[in-house]
């Protein structure tokens, strides 16, 4: 029941959001997006034990359909993260593909929430073979919009790719640089 409860709620929010832009005449309009976020990582949940935590990129694309105070983009992207602990064994690769979409409020300073899903392949260092499972991921950002077409920000965000027995989890904060077309 809570999952179709949270479905509900994005969905109420990204019609929502469109309502709005279509509501606005003359001042909405739409803009293809390509992002690249770097970021530190830190690792959480049960996964932490011999990993402290590493260091990641995604590349994203997407179109921003913006109107007043309000921008709603659909992405797609995938993203490499490096993790790394106490031990040398400890070293793993996490490989990301995913889609998703960012809600920004504001015109200079927008804050911004996203939400991501896909699938991610975790590889241990010196063992071959990897582990694949479905990947989520959800956080916030603040982007500076201050010239026109190219958007500087922060970001942070908590990640997991739900592998069996131990699902990998980690918060990432970072920066991203967004181009518009």
């Amino acid at each position: 029941m809570r999952t179709s409860r949270s479905s509900l709620q994005w969905i109420a929010i990204a019609s929502g959001a469109t309502a709005l832009v279509a509501a606005v005449p003359g001042t909405a309009h739409a803009e293809p997006v390509v992002g690249a976020d770097m970021h530190g990582t830190v690792v959480v949940g049960d996964a932490r034990g011999p990993i402290n935590g590493g260091f990641g990129f995604d590349g994203r694309f997407g179109y921003r359909f913006s109107a007043v105070l309000v921008a709603l983009t659909p992405e797609v992207g995938a993203g490499y993260i490096h993790l790394v602990g106490d031990v040398p064994d400890a070293e793993r690769g996490i490989t990301r593909v995913f889609a998703g979409a960012r809600l920004g409020l504001g015109v200079i300073v927008q804050p911004a929430i996203f939400a991501h899903a896909g699938y991610g392949w975790v590889s241990l260092t010196n063992v071959d073979g990897s582990d694949r499972a479905p990947m989520f991921d959800g956080g916030l950002a603040v982007d500076l919009r201050l010239i026109p077409h190219i958007t500087p920000g922060v970001h942070a965000a908590y990640n997991t790719v739900t592998t069996s027995p131990v699902a990998h989890q980690w918060v990432d904060l970072g920066a991203h640089l967004e181009i518009a077309f």
